[in-house]
């Protein structure tokens, strides 16, 4: 008669450990493939995002903005890029040594490595909370910001003729100053 204490066992013991070592060695060529393809896929990303960026950016720089828009708007931007690129680097693998013979050890490369995932999920969770809070802005901004006319400096002088006196009209741009001196001899 067999005891029933006897027939329960954890099923994470050395040997789950042992398999889970065995999975990990033999799959890194394909985990590192796959790493690979992801990095492939964020330049395509991050190629189409730039094209579209430099579009825009050339666009608005003919719109003259003030700095802060201008600042929030190019931060959103590399928001949305920070949160992908970190997508990116949340799927890929945690790179850690260790001796496929010792059940601790491999224990303890599983453990770094779900911290290390935990931590940079956390981190990605982060960046795309700011990203959201930075692209409703930044679109409102963008859209409704009034632009800034650049002051070009001119002057311009003109000699009207009359019949009894000669007029002279001068006109200047000089752009926002706070007074006006007139000179008259």
């Amino acid at each position: 008669m067999s005891n029933a204490h006897d027939a329960i066992k954890p099923k994470i013991d050395d040997g789950y450990w042992f398999t889970f070592s065995e999975t990990l060695v033999s799959k890194a060529s394909e985990t590192r493939e796959q790493a690979a393809s992801k990095l492939q896929n964020l330049v395509l990303w991050l190629w189409g995002i730039y094209t579209a960026s430099a579009t825009v950016g050339f666009a608005l720089s003919g719109k003259a903005l003030s700095f802060w828009p201008t600042v929030l708007i190019a931060g959103a931007s590399a928001s949305l890029i920070a949160v992908y690129w970190s997508t990116v680097w949340v799927q890929m693998p945690f790179l850690c040594a260790f001796d496929p013979r010792s059940p601790t050890e491999i224990k303890e490369a599983y453990k770094q490595g779900a911290v290390a995932k935990a931590t940079r999920l956390k981190l990605t969770l982060f960046l795309s909370v700011l990203a959201a809070f930075m692209v409703s802005p930044a679109l409102i901004i963008a859209s409704v910001s009034k632009e800034q006319k650049p002051t070009v400096p001119s002057f311009l002088v003109s000699l009207h003729p009359r019949a009894d006196k000669r007029v002279l009209s001068i006109t200047a741009l000089v752009g926002p100053i706070k007074t006006v001196h007139r000179l008259c001899s």
